[in-house]
C-alpha cells in the first residue's frame, strides 16, 4: 500500500468518524467579489459549509513577509477554491484574515480538502 492509500484511508475514517456532525462546525464562506467605490470589499452571496474547526497558536510569514498568528483552521472536505481576499465566518459569528490556504490532500473518494489557517483581527 503506497502513502498516498494510506493517507487516503485516515482522510476516508476521519471524515466517517465526523458524519455525525458532533465535532463539525458550520461556518459561512463569502467569496471576494470587487471593491466599491469606497475602496471597501463587496462579497458574493454566502455559502455554508461543515468543516472541521480548530485552534491553533501558529505563527506564519505571509507572502510579504509579514508574520500572522493564526488563531484556528478550518478544514474544508470539499474541493473549494478559496483566496485570501474572501471571508470565512466562523460558526460564534468571529472572522479574521485568512492567512494561509493549503490545498492538495485527496481522500479516498478521490475529493479535494482545503485547510485554511485564520488570524486574529487587528
Amino acid at each position: 500500500m503506497a502513502l498516498a492509500d494510506i493517507v487516503r484511508s485516515g482522510i476516508a475514517l476521519a471524515k466517517s468518524t465526523l458524519a455525525t456532525g458532533e465535532l463539525l462546525s458550520t461556518v459561512t464562506l463569502e467569496k471576494w467579489a470587487s471593491q466599491n467605490d469606497n475602496g471597501e470589499a463587496t462579497y458574493a452571496a454566502p455559502v455554508s459549509y461543515q468543516t472541521l474547526v480548530t485552534n491553533a497558536d501558529d505563527r506564519l510569514s505571509s507572502l510579504t513577509g509579514v508574520t500572522h498568528l493564526a488563531r484556528c483552521s478550518v478544514t474544508f472536505f470539499e474541493d473549494v477554491a478559496i483566496t485570501p481576499l474572501d471571508r470565512v465566518t466562523l460558526a460564534d459569528g468571529s472572522t479574521g484574515p485568512i492567512v494561509r490556504v493549503d490545498e492538495g490532500v485527496v481522500d479516498a473518494t478521490g475529493r479535494m480538502m482545503v485547510k485554511v489557517m485564520i488570524g486574529w483581527r487587528v
